[in-house]
C-alpha cells in the first residue's frame, strides 16, 4: 500500500509538471579570450609568436582584434600572427576576441630587456591546490653580462614585496587566483616576470531530482549544463530520475530530502527549488557562485578509481579539518552516464549526468591517515561515458536542513 501511494505521489507531481507548455530558449554561452605568447621575456628585438587560445562559446568567434602594446590601436586581425617589439619595456598585449554579438578580452605582459639584462625566471610547486595552500618558489633565473645580486618576490602582485629570498616558500590562506612577480637585478639592469597560481576553494555539488515528462526540469538541466561549460570541475551536478526509465531506484533520495515538486535542486545539501524558468541559471549562478569562495574543510587526494568485470573499487585519501563533525559522516560516490542517448527529456534534449550506480560508506570512525576505500558492483551494460562523482557529506536520519551539509565534492572520468 506504501509503494502504491509513493507512485501514486509521483504520478501526480508528474502531471503537475506536465500541465504547463514553454518555449525552451537557449541560454547563450559567450566565447572566452585567452592569449598564449612565446617568449614572453627576452632581449630587444624581441620576436613574439602569440596563439589565439580562446574557446568558443554558443557560436564559433568570428573576429580577433590585438594591440600588441596596449596604446589604443588594432596592430592586427590575424588569428595568430607574430609581432617584433623594438623597444625596450612592459607591454601589455591584448586580445579582443568576438562571435558577432558577444566580446571577450585577454591581455599578457610582455617584458622587453635591454640586452645584458639577467633574465628572470622561477617554478613552483604545487602549482595549485587547496587553501591554505604552502608553496615553494625556485629561483631559475639565467644572469646577464653581471652575475644577479637580488630577488625581489612579490607572491600577490599586490605591490608589496614579500620575500627577498632566493627560494622562499609563502602560504596562500584565501581562495583566488594570484599574479606571482619576481625582480632579479644585477645592482644595475633588472627584469621581471609574472606568472599565476590558482588557490582553490570548495567545490559545489548540485542534486537534481528530475524526469523525463517534466516540462519544467530541461530548463534546470540546460542551466547547470552551461554553468558546467563556465566551471568545470569546479561544478558537479548529478540527475536523479524520478519514475521513468532512468529511475534506478532513487525514492530514498526523493524521501530523504522530502522533496515535494519537480524539479528540485540539492546544493551542498540543501533543498533550493529552482523552477523551470528562463531565470533558473541565475538563479542557480546566485546561488552556487559565493560557495566557491568558501575554505574548504574536506580535501581530497589521491583519488583513485579502477573498473575490473561489473565492479568499481576506488580510494581517496581525506584531509578532514577538525570543525566536521564526524557523527553521521558519509562519504557519498555516484556513477554518473555524461550523455544518455537512448531517451529525450521534454525539451526533446538528451539527458546529462545521469546516475546509474550510487553508494554510501559511513566514515565516522574511519582514521584519516588511511585512504578511504569503497567499491560499486554488479555494474553491467556500462556505457562508454561515465564518470565518477564523489562527495563528503552529514547525513543524520531524518534529514536536517541545518546539519546536513556537503563539505566538498570532487570527480574523475572512468577509462574503460
Amino acid at each position: 500500500m506504501k509503494k502504491f501511494l509513493i507512485l501514486f505521489c509521483f504520478t501526480l507531481i508528474l502531471f503537475a509538471c506536465d500541465r504547463f507548455e514553454h518555449t525552451f530558449e537557449p541560454n547563450i554561452i559567450p566565447p572566452e579570450a585567452c592569449i598564449t605568447a612565446v617568449p614572453v621575456l627576452g632581449y630587444v628585438p624581441l620576436v613574439v609568436v602569440f596563439t589565439d587560445s580562446s574557446q568558443a562559446g554558443t557560436n564559433p568567434i568570428i573576429s580577433w582584434e590585438w594591440d600588441f602594446d596596449n596604446d589604443g590601436t588594432i596592430d592586427s586581425l590575424i588569428q595568430n600572427p607574430i609581432y617584433t617589439y623594438t623597444e625596450v619595456g612592459e607591454f601589455y598585449a591584448k586580445l579582443t576576441v568576438s562571435d558577432g554579438e558577444h566580446t571577450s578580452l585577454d591581455s599578457i605582459l610582455i617584458s622587453v630587456l635591454e640586452i645584458g639584462s639577467p633574465i628572470a625566471d622561477f617554478s613552483f610547486t604545487p602549482t595549485e591546490g587547496y587553501a591554505p595552500l604552502e608553496v615553494s618558489f625556485t629561483n631559475e633565473s639565467q644572469p646577464g653580462t653581471n652575475p644577479i645580486t637580488s630577488w625581489e618576490w612579490d607572491f600577490d602582485d599586490n605591490g608589496v614585496i614579500d620575500s627577498y629570498e632566493q627560494n622562499p616558500t609563502y602560504t596562500y590562506t584565501e581562495v583566488g587566483d594570484y599574479s606571482i612577480r619576481l625582480t632579479v637585478s644585477d645592482g644595475n639592469l633588472n627584469s621581471s616576470l609574472t606568472k599565476t597560481i590558482s588557490i582553490y576553494g570548495q567545490n559545489v555539488l548540485v542534486e537534481l531530482a528530475t524526469s523525463l515528462t517534466c516540462v519544467n526540469c530541461p530548463y534546470v538541466e540546460a542551466a547547470l549544463h552551461n554553468l558546467k561549460q563556465q566551471y568545470g570541475n569546479r561544478l558537479c551536478y548529478v540527475e536523479y530520475h524520478i519514475n521513468d526509465p532512468l529511475d534506478i531506484g532513487n525514492t530514498d533520495i526523493f524521501s530523504y530530502y522530502g522533496m515535494s515538486a519537480l524539479p528540485t535542486s540539492v546544493t551542498q545539501g540543501t533543498e533550493i527549488i529552482v523552477g523551470g524558468s528562463a531565470t533558473s541559471q541565475a538563479e542557480l549562478d546566485a546561488i552556487i557562485a559565493p560557495i566557491f569562495e568558501e575554505t574548504p574543510l574536506v580535501q581530497f587526494n589521491d583519488f583513485n578509481a579502477t573498473l575490473e568485470a561489473n565492479t568499481l573499487n576506488g580510494s581517496v585519501l581525506l584531509n578532514v579539518d577538525g570543525s566536521v563533525p564526524l557523527a553521521d559522516l558519509y562519504l557519498k560516490f555516484t556513477l554518473i552516464e555524461d550523455e544518455n542517448t537512448n531517451y529525450l527529456n521534454a525539451a526533446h534534449e538528451y539527458p546529462l549526468n545521469v546516475v546509474i550506480a550510487k553508494g554510501e560508506l559511513l566514515i565516522s570512525a574511519h582514521n584519516f591517515d588511511e585512504p578511504v576505500e569503497f567499491a560499486l558492483s554488479d555494474l553491467t551494460n556500462l556505457p562508454d561515458d561515465i564518470t565518477l562523482v564523489i562527495w563528503v557529506q552529514t547525513l543524520a536520519d531524518p534529514y536536517n536542513s541545518s546539519t546536513c551539509k556537503v563539505y566538498n565534492v570532487t570527480e574523475k572520468a572512468i577509462i574503460q
